[in-house]
């Protein structure tokens, strides 16, 4: 098992990794009624997010398991500065 990954904060919509890569988390550094939706593509297109509009609260850290094979998309509404965490 995974416990630690390397760090990748965004503050807008794109991509977090541009390849295959197993997801540990993510940290809300800031939110202004920010939620993230989450897709394995490489522009969000894919028609099936995996995680769609998660509320992003400020200073919580949200455990989220998951593998992408093609590279992880996020797109974010509202205003939010998230940190994810990838393998």
């Amino acid at each position: 098992m995974i416990t630690v990954g390397t760090p990748k904060r965004i503050s807008a919509t794109g991509l977090v990794t541009t390849s295959s890569a197993k997801l540990l988390g993510v940290l809300c550094n800031s939110s202004a009624a920010g939620t993230i939706t989450l897709d394995d593509s490489f522009d969000g297109a894919s028609g099936a997010p995996f995680a769609n509009a998660i509320p992003m609260v400020a200073g919580a850290y949200l455990p989220i398991p998951a593998t992408v094979a093609k590279a992880l998309f996020c797109t974010i509404g509202g205003a939010a500065d998230v940190t994810f965490f990838v393998a």
